[in-house]
């Protein structure tokens, strides 16, 4: 029987002293704060039950964090079964904070990288426990011999199957709404879209720009290369070879540590962002060789394919992310946009007018089932539908000029990548638990669907 955390959400005050025992411990590596309390129904709401949870690393048995990670920064310790870090090995993408759902690793800017709960192995070695579990004062954290792989199925705690090292004893009192608080008021619901998820979104377009445009130049070269098939000639060679160099220094203004940006290539077991990167590396390197030498023909159907795995691999990363299995059943798919803008651009009548049905029907019902949208998300997605849908479709029906259908796509897909960003849905305990709470009440929840 493995050991791990053991917590009991009947006994947890939200004191807090399990978070600054564990700074203490930790104080001379610690800069952001590695274990936090998060609350249910910190509204209050008289119908629901209010409990606190506090949560750390789990040092899980089979880590999102491990098999996302392109650079192998982390490694599992088979003797204490610890997910180790090594923080010379990361390059700073910050993957392994959206695939945690637990929030586990906490990027730090100043340094490029991030940090995690160790599980405080020192004691653990000497035969103690960690300075968190040994300081909590009511005892709802302790450390122990916990069972082996049993799910667990509270609110803001997600149940991926990696079997996290952790028992939660349940709350022995569970009071669901009574039909007299179920409803929020007007007022109430208000204030809970005004509070809900303030802070915790863990993208933004200032940190997202680097790859938006590596992305959109990802699927523009692979339907360059591809529309060179049809004899189709978009980009001259050295310009081609110029905006793949582009892209690929772009994404590295991502990294927190681009200097190490070549361990990205490491992890191409389990990763889908090192997969991204080492096919979108051979791609360019092989559409130049390609490109350059007229003798290189052969090499296009291998270079397209490539351009498709990376598009293929990009979608995956995100796919990952969001829980969905099948990447383009949400709009932003880039390997979609790759494959609409090559159909443009070869004038595939055939492809580009089903692609635009099919993208624009995906794009309008993700739209619909969104709910209290901001004036400026309609405005952006009203352009969206009309300059990247409706415009291109008319276009082509008439047989317009074809740099300007290409030009209102691209104009329309550049708006869905910016929207994809901004609405990606990085899972986090407390948006799991809030989200949790408004299904519940019934209340719809802002930006998601």
């Amino acid at each position: 029987m493995r050991k791990g955390f053991i917590f009991d959400l009947n006994k947890c005050v939200g004191c807090e002293a399990c978070v600054v025992a564990c700074q203490i411990e930790n104080h001379e590596t610690q800069r952001a704060s590695w274990r936090s309390i998060t609350t249910f129904n910190s509204f209050q709401h008289p119908g629901l039950s209010l409990f606190y949870f506090s949560l750390a690393c789990n040092h899980c048995d089979d880590p999102l964090c491990m098999n996302g990670c392109p650079a192998n920064a982390f490694s599992i310790d088979p003797l204490y079964h610890t997910v180790d870090y090594d923080e010379d090995l990361c390059i700073g993408c910050r993957y392994c904070t959206w695939t945690c759902p637990y929030d586990a690793p906490k990027y730090v800017t100043a340094r490029g990288t991030i940090e995690k709960c160790t599980l405080c192995k020192e004691r653990i070695i000497g035969g103690k426990k960690p300075n968190c579990a040994n300081l909590c004062p009511t005892g709802a954290l302790d450390f122990g011999d916990i069972e082996n792989r049993v799910a667990i199925d509270i609110p803001g705690f997600i149940d991926k199957g990696i079997w996290p090292s952790i028992r939660v004893v349940p709350l022995r009192k569970k009071e669901g709404p009574t039909s007299a608080t179920r409803q929020l008021t007007e007022n109430e619901s208000a204030l809970f879209q005004e509070t809900q998820f303030r802070g915790e979104r863990k993208t933004s377009l200032r940190s997202e720009w680097p790859l938006i445009l590596f992305t959109l130049l990802a699927a523009l070269l692979f339907a360059d290369a591809a529309a060179k098939l049809f004899e189709v000639q978009v980009l001259p060679p050295l310009a081609f070879m110029a905006l793949a160099i582009a892209g690929l220094v772009v994404s590295t203004a991502h990294l927190g540590r681009p200097g190490s940006a070549w361990r990205a290539l490491l992890n191409i077991r389990s990763s889908w962002l090192s997969r991204e990167i080492v096919a979108y590396t051979i791609f360019i390197g092989l559409s130049g060789y390609s490109l350059l030498l007229p003798t290189s023909g052969l090499l296009a159907i291998p270079c397209i394919l490539l351009g498709l795995a990376t598009l293929v691999s990009i979608d995956m990363v995100y796919a990952t992310v969001e829980r969905r299995y099948v990447p383009i059943e949400k709009s932003g798919s880039v390997a979609l946009t790759g494959i609409l803008f090559f159909a443009v651009l070869a004038h595939i009548l055939l492809l580009s007018i089903p692609i635009l049905i099919g993208s624009g029907a995906i794009y309008i019902r993700g739209a619909l089932k969104t709910k209290r949208r901001s004036l400026l998300s309609l405005f952006a997605s009203g352009v969206r539908i009309a300059v990247g849908f409706v415009l291109p479709l008319l276009l082509l029906c008439v047989h317009a000029n074809l740099w300007l259908v290409a030009m209102f796509v691209l104009i329309g897909e550049s708006i869905n990548r910016v929207e994809f960003y901004l609405d990606l849905d990085v899972a986090t305990p407390r948006r799991q638990i809030e989200k949790e709470l408004l299904k519940e009440l019934a209340v719809p929840v802002r930006g998601q669907s």
